[in-house]
């Protein structure tokens, strides 16, 4: 009996701690830390990760295999009447960057809290990524929660953003192959309209809006999906975008 009673009144006091901490916890965020670097040779592909944050890539046809990145890292806590500071948490959050056999590795890792602690305090990174990178290299790109825009590249590119907008333009066209990836949010493609292209664009649950290419549409029950090809040519490029609960836009200019 006395043993039920021990354990009752530890769960109790242990739920109205929650309760407490939860119902007055407060955000806070610490400003800013600016890095940037040039990175050299990168002759392979570009791969970024980022669990909390954006992503833009914007290719630049004067750099050869020296990519720019830029990070803005900050960090957000979740405490009971804002008591943590996010700048004791900054150190929790680590970015990585390097290069392995010719390919640039950029991502976030972030510590975890001793159990005491993350009762009371939750840390969440704030990563900002902006990349300025030759237009051909092969790129990696995954988001959990955030955007990422990609701008004028045209060689093979696989990005995935679980939670967020992904934008796509390139007025150099596309010379491989393009895979967008959107669980829930939007993906927006922007190309030339006579970009010789092979296309397929679907929508598990949502709307597909396009022009420029002559695209006809296919609506589902609740969904929809388009795929063709544009232009004239035996090989075409390949774009292909996939969105479960959001819509698309595909337009050619």
């Amino acid at each position: 009996m006395e043993t039920t009673r021990g354990i009752r009144f530890a769960a109790t006091v242990a739920a109205v701690v929650m309760l407490t901490v939860f119902s007055g916890c407060i955000k806070r965020t610490s400003d800013p830390l600016v890095a940037e670097q040039d990175f050299w040779p990168v002759t392979e592909k570009i791969s970024v990760t980022n669990p909390i944050g954006s992503v833009s890539i914007t290719g630049n046809g004067t750099r050869l295999f020296n990519p720019h990145v830029r990070v803005e890292k900050s960090v957000q806590t979740y405490s009971f009447l804002g008591l943590a500071n996010p700048v004791n948490y900054v150190d929790n959050v680590e970015v990585f960057q390097g290069i392995n056999e010719g390919t640039l590795n950029v991502g976030v890792s972030l510590k975890q809290l001793p159990f005491l602690e993350r009762l009371f305090v939750k840390v969440s990174p704030k990563i900002d990524f902006v990349l300025e990178t030759p237009v051909a290299l092969d790129t990696d790109v995954n988001v959990d929660i955030g955007n990422v825009a990609l701008q004028n590249l045209v060689g093979n590119i696989n990005a995935t953003v679980d939670i967020g907008e992904l934008s796509v333009t390139s007025s150099l066209g596309v010379f491989g192959s393009q895979v967008f990836d959107v669980n829930i949010g939007r993906l927006d493609i922007l190309l030339p309209a006579d970009m010789p292209l092979f296309y397929d664009m679907e929508t598990n649950m949502g709307s597909i809006e396009s022009s420029g290419f002559n695209a006809e549409v296919e609506w589902r029950l609740l969904g929809a999906r388009t795929t063709g090809v544009s232009g004239t040519t035996v090989m075409p490029s390949s774009v292909k975008g996939r969105v479960n609960i959001g819509n698309i836009s595909f337009k050619g200019e």
